[in-house]
Order: structure tokens, then sequence, then C-alpha cells
């Protein structure tokens, strides 16, 4: 009855259904089972943003990425100001800082419960070639918005110390 009481059109295990289908960048996979998709040097990190990030850890899964990607707002809901995302098969389609949370796959999370922060694959560029996206609670005094980190996961990777060119 509780469950039922969220649901409007969809839930979060439809939300969680439309990810699934979303693939992984194969260089992610490749540094997932060679088991480097564990440690980030945080401030290698911290000089590849252009905005302030809390500390965050890789997601070393598919299935703990799908877990953690959110939403922030209820999962009934179509659109959130305060967290710039919305439902893309529900909405018109926005561009950053929003993100469409049937196509956002975070990568990295918090290290510290509550920060709610992390980096993430934007599929509204193409399924085979996600935008790296980051979330920035410091630039607005209004919630969260969502900025460009790199222009694929390859790029993002690179620019980690973690993929040749």
């Amino acid at each position: 009855m509780f469950r039922n009481a969220f649901r409007k059109k969809d839930t979060l295990s439809d939300i969680l259904a439309l990810r699934a289908n979303l693939p992984l960048p194969p260089l992610l996979i490749d540094l997932i089972n060679a088991g480097e998709w564990r440690e980030i040097d945080q401030d290698l990190l911290r000089k590849c943003l252009a905005f302030e990030l809390d500390p965050v850890e890789p997601i070393s899964s598919h299935n703990a990425m799908l877990l953690n990607s959110g939403p922030l707002m209820p999962p009934g809901d179509v659109e959130s100001e305060q967290f710039h995302e919305y439902r893309g098969s529900m909405s018109v389609e926005r561009t950053l800082p929003w993100i469409d949370i049937e196509k956002t796959l975070f990568i990295m999370c918090n290290q510290r419960i509550g920060d709610d922060c992390g980096i993430a694959l934007d599929y509204r560029t193409g399924q085979q070639t996600p935008m790296v996206i980051g979330s920035d609670w410091y630039s607005e005094s209004r919630g969260v918005i969502y900025r460009r980190v790199a222009g694929t996961f390859e790029e993002f990777a690179w620019m980690l110390g973690l993929a040749r060119r």
C-alpha cells in the first residue's frame, strides 16, 4: 500500500529498467574487469573539473551503478527544479544543467553519506558515446546543477591517467 501511494504513471523500477538498457563504454568495462576502477586520485580529479565536487569514489559494478543513480526527486515526479532532473519520456527534452534521469547513469558517487554528488554518463549524446557530467552543488544557491566534465568516457579516463590515446 505504501508503495502505491507514490505511484503516478511510473515507478523507480521503471526508471531502473530503462537504465538497464544503457550500455557501459567498453573502456569502463575493461577498467572494472581489470580492477582499475576502484580508486581515483581526488587531487587529479579536482584538477580535471571546472567546478567544486565533494570527494567521490568509483562505482565498481553495473548493478551498483543502477542503484546509485537516483533520482533525487520522488520517482513519481516528472521534473524537479531544485535537483535539475526530469523524466525524458514524460517531459520536453532539456540540456545541461538538467539531466534526464532515464538516460543518466552515475559511475562515481559521494564518499560521505549525504553529499549526494557524483560523476555520471549522460546518454542524451548517444548510447555509444555518452558524455561525462558531474553534479555541482556550489555554483548555484538553488540546488544542484550538472556540468560537462568530458565529451566521452574515453576522454575522461585519459584525463585521469586511466587510458592511453
